[in-house]
């Protein structure tokens, strides 16, 4: 799971009483908006493995106390086979064959449990290799200038630039971020140097260990240092079992999921990235459910790996909030995306009539 709730919950400012559609994902998203003062999250994927991977994840919050979530979930550092004795006991919650509580085990718990680790691990092998280790040095630095100086010395150079160019090629990264059809499509050409340039501000600006997001996609783990998701928190474990109940899980194409939805319904929507993988047809079909289920004063947020798109006529109005969007791209604590958009449906007399 690697979005960062921050920008998200900004931009879609839920308000009580709120309905609010998500791309399920891993969950975060959905737990994290439970959270909030909405009256009702839905939750949609087209995969029905991670719709039950998203139950599973919820049955253990009921059932675990938080020190066992935190352990399963990979949040606590633990030995394998402390998290495979956790999944075992809640096996009921979690009902895994033998091998995947062994693969779950192995990857450090159920929020690395996913086809993305496989790819992530080898962006992982290549980094260390190619910059001397210099990424578990750069993590664990707190001084601005001493990252600064490791930066230059082992990850600026030729061997880091040419690795990432060969791992993050196109034909390499179709089917983790984008189709392979979307390629002449992207907003960062070659994206390779556009992550190298996100890695600078997320590790060397930034305190790279205070951020659990790029910690975690760097070294694999999460940071004792970072502050957990807010739902993933001490503090907020008994709020998010009770307001889980909130979340309807939908296995669905999202478009036929919104089509379910009675008209102006919904008062907040995160796309996510879901329209980079949307062909012109998609992308039209989208913005049309979208615009049919949103009630006047609706908020949309979306990011994307892509050039800008031009908003369907057919959508109806939607207003971008340029200076949000824009901003949103230096708060992201994962930030490889290209591009943020925050979009408010306006509240006109004739819409709300």
């Amino acid at each position: 799971m690697m979005e960062d709730w921050w920008v998200i919950k900004r931009s879609l400012q839920i308000q009580p009483g709120d309905t609010v559609v998500t791309i399920a994902s891993g969950g975060d998203n959905a737990f994290n908006a439970a959270c909030t003062s909405a009256a009702e999250v839905i939750a949609v994927d087209v995969s029905s493995a991670q719709i039950e991977l998203c139950k599973a994840k919820q049955r253990l919050m009921t059932a675990a106390t938080y020190g066992d979530f935190a352990v399963a979930m990979g949040y606590q550092k633990a030995p394998s086979h402390e998290v495979h004795r956790i999944l075992d006991q809640h096996a009921a919650a979690v009902p895994l064959r033998e091998l995947q509580r062994s693969e779950v085990s192995k990857s450090g718990g159920l929020a690395a449990f996913s086809h993305l680790e496989e790819f992530l691990e080898g962006l992982r092998r290549g980094l260390a290799t190619a910059g001397d280790d210099a990424l578990r040095l750069i993590l664990n630095t707190s001084s601005p200038s001493r990252r600064l100086e490791l930066w230059e010395a082992h990850l600026a150079g030729p061997s880091v630039v040419s690795f990432l160019d060969d791992y993050l090629a196109d034909e390499k990264i179709s089917g983790a971020f984008i189709p392979s059809w979307a390629f002449p499509m992207m907003a960062e050409v070659p994206f390779s140097h556009f992550f190298h340039n996100i890695m600078f501000r997320q590790m060397v600006t930034r305190y790279a260990k205070e951020n659990y997001f790029f910690s975690r996609l760097v070294s694999g783990a999460w940071s004792e240092e970072a502050e957990l998701p807010e739902f993933a928190r001490p503090d907020s474990f008994d709020t998010v079992r009770q307001t889980s109940r909130k979340i309807q899980w939908v296995v669905a194409d999202l478009a036929d999921a919104l089509e379910s939805l009675p008209p102006r319904s919904v008062d907040a929507i995160n796309l996510s990235n879901i329209l980079d993988w949307c062909d012109e047809e998609s992308y039209l079909t989208v913005w049309q459910a979208v615009s049919r289920v949103s009630r006047p004063g609706a908020r949309v947020f979306l990011r994307s790996f892509l050039r800008e798109r031009a908003l369907p006529e057919c959508a109806g109005g939607w207003n971008l909030d340029s200076s949000l969007s824009k901003s949103n791209i230096s708060l992201d604590r994962i930030g490889y995306y290209s591009r943020y958009e925050s979009w408010t449906r306006p509240q006109s007399t004739t819409e709300s009539a």
